[in-house]
Formats: C-alpha cells, structure tokens, sequence
C-alpha cells in the first residue's frame, strides 16, 4: 500500500495591480493505492482526490498603498474544479523490471465544477464585468486497455483504446490510439502515431482582473452538459530521430491535429452585453460551438551528455477556429518559437548556463469599453459593456527573454553546500503581456537560493 498527499498554496495582495483584494490559489492531490500480487499479476485498487480553487476576496485597503499606487478594485471571484477518481487495474507480472505487455482497468470518475463572479467577456479589460455564477457535477464509468508489442528486431507498436460513458447521458464514446516505431538503422529511428481524445471540461474565459492579453489570475471553467459539448480532438503525428555522434541527438515531429466542441465567444464582433454564459445548461446568447485546426513542425537538436551540454529547438505552428462561417486564430496561436539553452561546468563545483526564448506575439481581440464604466459601479446583467472587434485579429508583439544562470555546490560541514544566481530578462526587454508593474522593476530580476544538504 502507499499514498500520496500533495498541496501547494498561494496567498498574496497585488498592491501596485489591485487594492483592496487578497488572492488565494492552489492544488491539492490525495491518492492512496493498494496492490495485490498473485497468480502472476498485479491488481491495483486506486482512490484518489485533485482539485484546483482560485479566489480573490475583498480586504481594507492600505493607505500608504492607495497613495503610492493608482489601481482598481476587483469584484470577489471564486473558482474550483474537483475530480474524485476510483480506478482498478490488472497486469500481468513481468520479470527483471521490465513493462507489461498489456493492462486494462475500470474507472469511477466524478467531476465537479464551480464558479461565482464576474461574467465571461473574454476580453482584455472585460473580464470584471457583471456577475454571473454557476455549478454542476457529472460521473462517468470508463473502460480502458493497452498493449505492446516488441517481437520484431526492428518495430515497436503500442495500441490503446478507452470507452466513457457518462451518466444520464446515453452515449458511449470511444477513444482509440495507435503508435509505431521503426529502427531504421543503428542510430535512426522512426515514429509515427494517431489518436482520439475526449475533454469533458474546458476553460472559456479569463476571470478575475485583467493583467494583459490572455492573462488572468483564473477562468471561466465550463463543464459538458446541455448544450455544452465534449472537446473531440483527432491527431496524427510522423517524426523522427537521429544520432550524430559527440552525443548529439537531432529529433523532427510533424502534426494535423483535428478539434470540435470548443466554447467561444462569437467571433463577428459588436455590441458586447453583460450575460453569463450558461442559462438552465444551455449556452447564452453570444456564445457559439466552434471546429479547430492545427498543423506544426517541432525541430530539435540537443547534446545530452559532456562537459557543454544544451539545445536548439524551433516550432512552425498554425492554429484556427471556425464558427459559423467565420475562421479566426485560436487564442494560442503562435506561428513561431525559438529556444535555446547551453549548460557548462568550468570548473567541478561550478555550472554556467545561459537560455534565450522567443516566440511570436499573441493573437487577441480589441475590445473598447464603454466609457464611464468604473469598477466600482458594475452594470448589471444584459447592459453594454463594451464594442469588440472581429475575433484576434490583432496580435501583440513578439516576446524574447535572456536569462543567465550561476549555480555552485561544495562539499562543506559533512554534507554539501550549494546555492544559485538567477538573472530573468538581461536586456530588460518590455515584452507586451507583461502587467504594467513590470516596467517599474529593476533591471535584472535576481533569484537566489541557498541549500544545505547533510549526509547522515
């Protein structure tokens, strides 16, 4: 038998963002399985727990704050989703460690989600407008399985399929997938996959207060039910990797990837009205069902191993959404990303890195609120809140960050002592989504930390 007890918490006031307002965020996991061996195989018996709470709640303002700063205040917001999982599963028992040729297994899911707050306009500088609450809970039985085959020198191929049924639903959903691999010679090997995955819960707006394009403290979560249907996606992958020697390994992906069921808010633009986006389970007015599609290529050279360790990696990428008749760019579209990173270790205690990101601006929507609206007078369910554009047809600029890295370690004390320099952003670059506060900081972002480990 063994368990696991996770949970990670936020608690903080935003003082140059917000006044006024605490905010709370965090993750809790619970999980305790129990295995059995017998007869040759290994039964597993899992019960388990994960939830996801945000909040922002209102408190006295500092007074020294206010005068320092000119911020708003915003509306309590409370958001959770909780899974409660009960699974079994059975496998046979293989030898020297080495992975089970199948396993299968039965699952008991429930789900729930909640939400009080402001009303869904996804829009940078809406998303505090209105009110709007709601909750709902569904369970479903799934049946699942997956096997894999290595008796040919030079293929491998894995094969899975699950089956959900949600309760007082009466549809059975199927899930399969299939993957390959070819050893094409010593140092080259093949890929290639297909799959379907089903969704049954999905983000469709950013909450809270607005600290920039698509940056919220937390969302709008909408579960399936009603009108609200489960996020289908169909992928198809091909790559590749090779080995160069000097422990270089260069590796390539392509993907189309096929999608139906996402929530969004309808992408022709206009007047925009303070509504919820659920009404007795069915989406509101404004809110339609739209297809996606992506395509990219994901390009990688690495050096895994040596005393100059690091990587190049770049992402072609193409996203859409289509509703209606209306095709627009999904909200994480980005044509173009770039990384790099590169570890060295002059010397035995100490390591030296470096690693520089770029990537193509965000796709958003301009949204113009109607003057005079102030976040202490809130208009009320069904007002005008403001005129959006066509749906992300602007894009903010593109991002790019230097970082630097210092990081030492010492035999000391019996044990080892150690410790890290950080420096985020070396050129202070003022990259688009950062909140306005982030103009006002210090050059160099410095991070340090300062371990000591004792032997026993």
């Amino acid at each position: 038998m063994n368990s696991l007890n996770e949970k990670d918490e936020v608690r903080a006031d935003i003082p140059d963002v917000l006044h006024g307002n605490r905010a709370h965020w965090g993750n809790d996991l619970r999980r305790l399985t129990l295995e059995v061996r017998k007869r040759g195989y290994r039964v597993r018996l899992t019960t388990g727990t994960s939830a996801y709470k945000a909040s922002l709640t209102t408190a006295e303002p500092d007074p020294e704050i206010v005068d320092a700063y000119d911020a708003p205040t915003a509306p309590p917001t409370w958001s959770s989703v909780r899974v409660r999982m009960n699974r079994a599963t059975i496998e046979p028992l293989e030898g020297d460690g080495a992975l089970a040729p199948w396993r299968g297994g039965i699952d008991l899911t429930t789900t729930e989600v909640s939400y009080r707050g402001p009303a869904a306009v996804p829009f940078p500088g809406g998303a505090t407008l209105g009110s709007t609450g709601h909750g709902s809970q569904v369970k479903r039985t799934s049946l699942w399985a997956e096997g894999r085959w290595n008796r040919w020198s030079r293929w491998s191929i894995r094969a899975g399929l699950r089956t959900d049924w949600p309760e007082k639903e009466g549809v059975l959903r199927v899930s399969p997938r299939l993957t390959a691999a070819y050893q094409l010679g010593p140092d080259i090997r093949l890929t290639a996959g297909v799959g379907r995955h089903y969704q049954y819960e999905q983000a469709v707006a950013g909450t809270g207060f607005s600290l920039g394009p698509a940056i919220e403290p937390t969302h709008i979560w909408l579960q399936h039910r009603g009108s609200v249907p489960p996020l289908e996606s169909d992928i198809v992958n091909v790559g590749g990797e090779i080995w160069l020697g000097q422990g270089f390994l260069a590796s390539g992906t392509a993907y189309l990837r096929s999608s139906r069921g996402h929530v969004v808010y309808d992408p022709a633009g206009g007047e925009v009205r303070a509504v919820p986006v659920l009404e007795c389970d069915a989406l509101s007015h404004g809110w339609q069902v739209a297809d996606g599609t992506a395509t990219g290529l994901d390009l990688s050279l690495r050096r895994i191993f040596g005393r100059v360790t690091g990587s190049l990696a770049y992402s072609l990428s193409k996203a859409d959404l289509t509703a209606g008749s209306i095709t627009f760019p999904s909200p994480g579209d980005r044509r173009h990303a770039f990384d790099a990173t590169v570890m060295t270790r002059p010397l035995k205690w100490l390591k030296l890195g470096a690693a520089f990101t770029a990537v193509s601006g965000l796709p958003y929507t301009r949204f113009v609120p109607v003057a005079g609206i102030e976040p202490e007078f809130f208009p009320t369910e069904g007002d005008i809140v403001g005129v959006a554009q066509r749906a992300n047809a602007e894009r903010t600029p593109a991002l790019a960050s230097l970082d630097l890295l210092l990081q030492w370690e010492v035999d000391a004390f019996g044990g080892k002592l150690g410790g890290y320099v950080q420096v985020k952003n070396v050129r202070n670059r003022t990259n688009a989504a950062k909140p306005r506060s982030a103009v006002k900081s210090t050059p160099w972002s410095l991070a340090a930390n300062l371990v000591k480990r004792f032997s026993n």
